[in-house]
């Protein structure tokens, strides 16, 4: 039987929100470290300005992940 696809957005450690204690951050060693187990199909780190809902001109860093679990 195959694995589920998982996909993932992560906040980087340069996002505006970096100093919300209950928010997560990563790094690419950390992104790929969790998935290091996956087949990974589509990776991307985005940084970009941004209006968030709460934000005008908001920081955005971003790692996009879309990967299936190896055997």
């Amino acid at each position: 039987m195959k694995e589920a696809f998982s996909y993932g957005n992560f906040l980087g450690e340069d996002d505006d929100w970096k100093n919300n204690k209950d928010m997560s951050f990563w790094t690419k060693d950390k992104i790929m470290e969790f998935f290091k187990d996956y087949k990974i199909f589509y990776y991307a780190e985005k940084k970009y300005i941004k209006d968030s809902s709460e934000q005008k001109d908001k920081n955005w860093h971003v790692f996009e992940v879309y990967a299936q679990k190896g055997n």
